[in-house]
């Protein structure tokens, strides 16, 4: 018994083939979004690009405080405040992360969509 490929058959067979396709860029194909560096003093609120590297100073309530950026984290490199736990705080580097110096009325944190779902320690 032989069986003959329709034209219709051919047709759907591409649309399930260009679906798998899109489901796999779509599963794995990593996401192109741009975080944005957001530092917040207590008037103003700047902008910054994780792409560059930077290093910037906030006036804030106690004095100065040093933020640096490089290769798409962001950390206080100095701060006045007396037990320094922004500066220990480390390094940020993805969306909804953030760091403070709370005397000094500076906070900083980063804007974007997360690329994918990523599971806590809580979660596990």
């Amino acid at each position: 018994m032989k069986v003959k490929a329709r034209i219709l058959d051919f047709f759907i067979l591409l649309i399930f083939a260009a679906a798998v396709a899109f489901s796999a860029v779509r599963i794995f194909g990593g996401k192109s979004t741009k975080s944005t560096l957001i530092v917040q003093t207590r008037t103003d609120k700047y902008a910054y690009s994780l792409d560059k590297e930077l290093h910037l100073e906030f006036e804030g309530l106690i004095g100065k405080s040093h933020i640096a950026v490089s290769n798409g984290e962001a950390w206080f490199e100095d701060s006045p405040c007396e037990n320094k736990i922004c500066v220990e705080s480390g390094k940020i580097n993805g969306p909804n992360q953030w760091a403070a110096c709370l005397p000094n009325g500076i906070i900083i944190y980063i804007e974007g969509e997360a690329e994918k779902e990523e599971v806590d320690v809580i979660a596990n």
